[in-house]
């Protein structure tokens, strides 16, 4: 498994109560250390993604390092799940971003050797509390599968689900 690397660069993540819009919304923005200036970028920008919206109130940030461009999880084609993951015992990859009963997440794959088997874990970006799903996977599904995997195994709480898994010839 490849990643594509580049330099980091820090972003403000904002989490905001959107009166009439259920669950916690985020958006985000590069970190200028003007922090009056990047909270009311937020601000404005959740605004922006809700223009109708009534009363907006942030109810948490958090500053997130992360590699500029998107990351992609590259796999060789036919590649299986277990295959995206190293020699351990164990490991976990992050493979996405989903938001689930409208909370932010990442979508992270974690692998068992001993039982041959993967799950599913999503990351509350606003508080990095995991929330775990039973539903083992066997570890030789093909890794083209996974979205529609990980859709059923999340099920109807979740919208907007961004992979970042690429397959290469």
């Amino acid at each position: 498994m490849a990643q594509t690397k580049t330099e980091n660069t820090s972003y403000l993540v904002g989490f905001f109560s959107v009166e009439g819009v259920p669950g916690t919304q985020s958006v985000e923005t590069p970190l200028t250390g003007q922090g009056g200036t990047d909270y009311a970028t937020l601000t404005a920008l959740v605004r922006k993604k809700f223009p109708t919206a009534g009363r907006v109130t942030r109810t948490g940030s958090t500053i997130e390092l992360r590699t500029v461009g998107v990351q992609n999880v590259e796999y060789p084609v036919g590649a299986t799940l277990k295959q995206l993951f190293g020699e351990d015992d164990e490991g976990s990859v992050k493979v996405g971003t989903v938001l689930f009963n409208g909370e932010s997440c990442e979508v992270v794959l974690r692998y068992h050797r001993a039982k041959n088997i993967v799950g599913v874990t999503l990351r509350e970006r606003s508080t990095g509390v995991p929330i775990r799903f039973s539903d083992p996977i066997k570890g030789m599904r093909l890794v083209r599968e996974a979205p529609d995997i990980i859709k059923e195994v999340l099920g109807q709480g979740a919208t907007d689900l961004a992979l970042t898994l690429v397959e290469t010839p």
